[in-house]
C-alpha cells in the first residue's frame, strides 16, 4: 500500500484509476474471502483517502465496499462515519442503505436500525426489493417485531411486482406468524393493540390481494384458523379489534368454502359458530359495562344482529356427526347465545320474541341455562305483567322439556321454586286468573310426585296453601262466595299432597272453610 502510494503524487488519470481500481478490488476479494476484514478495509480506506484516484461513478461501490467490511466487523462507528461522510445521492443508495441498517442491527442499535429501514423504503421500488433480506437480518438479531416491520412494507407494496406470486401467500403466513408470536408478551396493553392492528392489515393486505393471490385450500384453512386463534389469544386487547380479525377469519372461511366441494363443507360451520361465538360474547360484555345510552344500544344491536344471525344458522345447520367433545361445545355456544339474545329482546323490550327463544332452548335445556333465563327476568325493570308471562314460558318448557341435557328428576326438583315466583309475581301484579294457574301447576306436579323419592318440597306447599287460602278469605269478605271455594278447595287439596306436617295444615285449613261457609 506504501509502494503504491509512493508511486506518484499527481493526478491519476481516469483508466489508469479503473486499471488500478480493478486490481485492488481483486485483492479485496481475495483477503474478505479469506476473513481477513480488516485488511479488505484499509485498502478501502487507501482508495477512498488517496488523492491520486479519479473516483467519480466508482466513488459509490467504494463506499459501499467499505461500509460492507465495515459491516461485517464490530468496526460499526467506522461505519457510520462514513456513511454520514456519503454524498446525499450516496445515502440514497439501496444498497449503501441495506448495509447500514445491516451494519447497526449487527452493534444492537436497533433504535438506528429502524432509521435506516424506513429510509430504505422511502427510496422506492428499488428500495423495497432489499426488505426480505432486511427481515432475515432483524430475525438473526431477534428482533422479531422490526422483521415483521419489513414484511408489513412489502405486503403494503405488492403492486411493485417485485415478488414472484407463487411466493405471496407464504409472505402473508409469515407476517402474521412474526406479529402474533408478540402478542401478550410486552406485559402493556396498548403494544399488543398495536400488534393486533399489525396482525389485522396483514390479513386485510391478503384478503384484499385474493384475486391476485393463488392460495390453496390448506393456506386459506390455515388463515382462518389462525386469525381465530389468534383473536382468541388476544381477547384482552381491545374489542373492535378482535371482531375486526374474527370477521376476517369468517371471510377466509368463505374463501375456503368456495374450493370444497358441498360434502365437504359441511364442517366450516363450526368454525362460524365459533367466531360469532367471541364476537357477541365481547360486544355483550361492553354493553353491560357501557353507561352512555347511544353506545349502549349500539352494543346491544349489534348483539342481537349476531345472535339471531347464529340462530338461524344453527337451525339450518347440517347434520353431520360429531365426536362427543365437539357436540357438547357446540350445545355450550348455542346456549351461550340463546341466553345473550334473551338478554337483548328484554333490553329492547321486545317481549314478543321472548317466547321464542325460550321455547327455541327445548331440545337443549339444562339447569344452568334456565337459571340463567329466570335471573336475566327478574332483574329487568320492565312491566310485571311481561315478567310474569315471561317466567310462565319458562315453567312450561321445564314442564315439556324432552331435553336429554335435563333428567326428569331435575326439572321436578327445580319447579317448585319457579311456580312459587310465578305465583308470587301473579298475586303482586294481582293478575289472579295467572296466580289460579300456578296452583294448578303446583297440584298438578304434587300429584305426580306423589309417592316417589322426590316429593314437592313441604314448605313450599305449607306457603302456597297458607297464601292461595288466605286469597279465598280476602274473596269471601268480597262476597265472591263462588271464588272463595274454589280458591279454599285448590288450597286444602294442595296441602292434602304434602307429607305429615302438611296434612295438619289441611285438616286446620278445611276447619276453617266450615267456618266460612
Amino acid at each position: 500500500m506504501k509502494r503504491v502510494a509512493k508511486c506518484g503524487r499527481g493526478l491519476l488519470s481516469e483508466d489508469v484509476t479503473n486499471a488500478c481500481l480493478i486490481l485492488i478490488w481483486k485483492y479485496i476479494d481475495v483477503v474478505s474471502s479469506e476473513g481477513n476484514l480488516h485488511v479488505a478495509e484499509h485498502w478501502c480506506s487507501f482508495v477512498l483517502e488517496e488523492a491520486m484516484f479519479q473516483l467519480s461513478s466508482e466513488n459509490k461501490t467504494i463506499f459501499i465496499r467499505y461500509i460492507a467490511c465495515a459491516s461485517d466487523k464490530s468496526n460499526v462507528c467506522a461505519a457510520y462515519e462514513l456513511f454520514d461522510n456519503m454524498a446525499d445521492e450516496y445515502r440514497k443508495c439501496p444498497s449503501a442503505l441495506y448495509l447500514i441498517y445491516k451494519a447497526a442491527l449487527n452493534n444492537r442499535d436497533f433504535s438506528q436500525g429502524h432509521f435506516y429501514l424506513d429510509s430504505l423504503c422511502q427510496v422506492g421500488a428499488t428500495g423495497r426489493t432489499y426488505l426480505l433480506p432486511c427481515a432475515a437480518e432483524a430475525l438473526r438479531s431477534g428482533q422479531t417485531l422490526l422483521a415483521a416491520g419489513c414484511l408489513q412494507h412489502v405486503i403494503d407494496n405488492l403492486n411493485d411486482g417485485f415478488l414472484e406470486a407463487k411466493y405471496i401467500a407464504s409472505l402473508f403466513i409469515a407476517a402474521g406468524c412474526l406479529f402474533s408470536a408478540q402478542l401478550g408478551k410486552t406485559g402493556k396493553v396498548k403494544e399488543d393493540d398495536e400488534l393486533l392492528a399489525q396482525v389485522i392489515r396483514v390479513f386485510e393486505a391478503a384478503h384484499r390481494n385474493e384475486q391476485n393471490t393463488v392460495f390453496s385450500t390448506v393456506e386459506l384453512e390455515w388463515i382462518s384458523r389462525r386469525s381465530y386463534n389468534i383473536a382468541v389469544q388476544a381477547r384482552s386487547c381491545d374489542y373492535r379489534l378482535v371482531v375486526q380479525l374474527l370477521d376476517l377469519s369468517m371471510h377466509f372461511t368463505d374463501l375456503q368454502r368456495k374450493t370444497m366441494t358441498c360434502e365437504k363443507q359441511s364442517g366450516l360451520w363450526q368454525h362460524y359458530l365459533h367466531c360469532d361465538s367471541i364476537k357477541i360474547f365481547s360486544i355483550i360484555t361492553e354493553a353491560r359495562k357501557e353507561v352512555e345510552p347511544f353506545l349502549k344500544q349500539q352494543h346491544y344491536e349489534n348483539a342481537q344482529k349476531i345472535a339471531q344471525h347464529c340462530r338461524t344458522y344453527i337451525r339450518s345447520r347440517p347434520q353431520i356427526e360429531n365426536t362427543r367433545e365437539q357436540h357438547s361445545e357446540w350445545l355450550k355456544e348455542y346456549r351461550r347465545i340463546l341466553s345473550i339474545d334473551l338478554e337483548c329482546a328484554i333490553f329492547f323490550n321486545q317481549w314478543d320474541n321472548v317466547p321464542s327463544i325460550i321455547g327455541e332452548s327445548k331440545s337443549i335445556m339444562d339447569d344452568e341455562l334456565c337459571s340463567i333465563f329466570l335471573d336475566c327476568v327478574l332483574r329487568c325493570a320492565a312491566s310485571v305483567t311481561y315478567i310474569i308471562k315471561a317466567v310462565e314460558k319458562i315453567i312450561f318448557v321445564l314442564r315439556t322439556t324432552a331435553s336429554p341435557y335435563l333428567e326428569a328428576a331435575a326439572a321436578r326438583a327445580v319447579l317448585p321454586r319457579y311456580i312459587h315466583t310465578f305465583f308470587q309475581l301473579s298475586l303482586d301484579a294481582q293478575e289472579y286468573y295467572l296466580a289460579e294457574s300456578a296452583i294448578d301447576q303446583a297440584l298438578d306436579l304434587a300429584c305426580d310426585l306423589c309417592g316417589t323419592v322426590l316429593r314437592y318440597p313441604s314448605d313450599e306447599i305449607q306457603w302456597m296453601a297458607t297464601v292461595a287460602f288466605n286469597r279465598a278469605v280476602d274473596l269471601y269478605i268480597l262476597s265472591e262466595s263462588d271464588d272463595c271455594r274454589r280458591w279454599a278447595e285448590k288450597a286444602i287439596k294442595l296441602a292434602d299432597l304434602g307429607e305429615k306436617d302438611c296434612a295438619m295444615l289441611g285438616d286446620l285449613l278445611r276447619e276453617r272453610l266450615q267456618k266460612l261457609s
